[in-house]
């Protein structure tokens, strides 16, 4: 779809294409789909036109979390696994997509992402399973 339908919307990172392809079971392909448009297309308008997360993020509903819990951001082991790398710079995306609840990779997916200025482009880090977090001691 970033190549394609919204060319220049969207940076996929390669650790978002590994973590993409280790969830290649995951059953809610339409969800995914409408929520990486609403992503590359009225997300990224509301912030060319200026708006603030908040505001931005509310073009994509209640999928949408700004931050991760405070657990997880004091958490070193949780920060490091939302933290990636391009560009020559190391950032944090504690904005997520949030698609199921459960612990199932068909069926649970969540999209780590977060807003360059510069380039006017979501860059997304992560497309897979849950991220580390410390109530979970397996991830």
């Amino acid at each position: 779809m970033s190549e394609q339908l919204c060319p220049g919307h969207l940076l996929v990172l390669e650790s978002a294409w590994k973590s993409a392809d280790a969830a290649a079971g995951f059953e809610l392909g339409d969800q995914l789909f409408d929520l990486l448009w609403l992503l590359a297309t009225e997300y990224r308008r509301r912030k060319l036109d200026g708006a603030p997360d908040r505001i931005a993020g509310e073009a994509l509903g209640a999928s949408y979390a700004a931050r991760e819990s405070s657990t997880i951001e004091r958490n070193w082991r949780g920060r490091r696994s939302r933290t990636f790398t391009y560009n020559g710079k190391e950032v944090v995306m504690w904005q997520h997509l949030k698609i199921g609840i459960k612990d199932s990779t068909n069926r649970t997916l969540r999209i780590h992402f977060a807003w360059d200025d510069e380039l006017g482009q979501v860059v997304i880090g992560h497309c897979g399973g849950h991220l580390h977090s410390p109530n979970h001691g397996r991830r």
